[in-house]
Parts: structure tokens; sequence; C-alpha cells
């Protein structure tokens, strides 16, 4: 598989990008938001320290050879940015793991669809990745909704963390 990561995808709407140190504030509200660290396990009650320390090693990765793909959505027009989105490589297979996660101004606007079908795209055709899959909770009807509007297909329900989830993918 090609390693690294791609300068920027373009979508009709949305630019998916690698961060910038002055996305930090975007970063932190992020990961601070109540509904993201619900929907996505990430850490509650993380201090700035800890945020700008998690972030600094994502943004350090990136001349690495083995970087955190990781990368800020923004809408292409205004340059806003409306969430994150990544990859990671998962097993001995070909397989990529993709994320998303939205600020509040940017839900239900179809950004999470946009960036998903684009990441999709690069993954298999670019960058080689055998199969593409993604893990939601089976009660987030969202992101249920979007990995099927994508064209993912459900290939397993498995308990993560005590949380009954979903496991959909796409070759």
């Amino acid at each position: 598989m090609q390693k690294g990561i791609p300068g920027a995808l373009e979508t009709k709407r949305l630019r998916i990008r690698p961060y910038r140190q002055e996305d930090l504030g975007n970063v932190t509200l992020l990961l601070t938001d109540e509904e993201v660290v619900r929907q996505t396990g990430v850490t509650e009650n993380q201090t700035e320290k800890e945020i700008c320390s998690f972030f600094q090693v994502i943004l350090n990765s990136y001349a690495t050879r083995h970087p955190v793909c990781a990368f800020a959505i923004e809408e292409a027009a205004t340059g806003t940015v409306v969430g994150s989105c990544g990859y990671e490589t998962v097993g001995d297979y070909g397989d990529v793991q993709i994320y998303y996660a939205l600020l509040p101004a940017g839900r239900g606007k179809g950004y999470a669809t946009e960036a998903s079908e684009r990441l999709i795209s690069f993954l298999l055709d670019e960058y080689g990745a055998r199969r593409v899959i993604a893990y939601t909770a089976s009660d987030n009807a969202p992101s249920v909704a979007i990995a099927e509007r994508v064209g993912m297909e459900l290939e397993e329900e498995l308990s993560i963390n005590g949380r009954h989830s979903l496991m959909y993918a796409i070759s």
C-alpha cells in the first residue's frame, strides 16, 4: 500500500486537508463536543494541555514515515473547518478504517457522507486499500445511514467497550 498522506482531497463542497497549527481551536471544540465524545469514545474531560499535546503529535507525525492520517474537513467556498476525518490501516491484509466527526455547525448538511465518499474513493483507487471499513454504535442512526448511503455493507455485529456496534465495509 502507498504510504504517506494526501495533500488535499477535494469534493464539490469540501476540502479534506492535513491539519495546520491554526486548527487547534477547532480540534479542541471537536474533542470536547458532547455528541462527539458520546459517539466516538474520545476521552471525556480532556484538559487543554492534553488536547494540545495530542494535536501536536498529529502535526509532527505528518513528517514521519508513519503519519497519523487525521485531517480537517473544511468548506471549500469559505475555508471554515466543519469537522475531522481520517483513516488508519488495520490488520495485515490491506484493510483501512475510516472515521469522521463533525462540529455542530457542520451536521445535517451531508458533509459526513461527502467526506466519507471521497475518502473511500481515495483509499480504494489511489492508496491501494483492499477494503475500507467503518465502525459505528448500532444506536448511532446517522452514522449507520451514512455507511449505507456510501455503499458500505454490514459485515459484523460486535461489542466495542461494552457497546453494541456494527462494522461496515466496502471493497
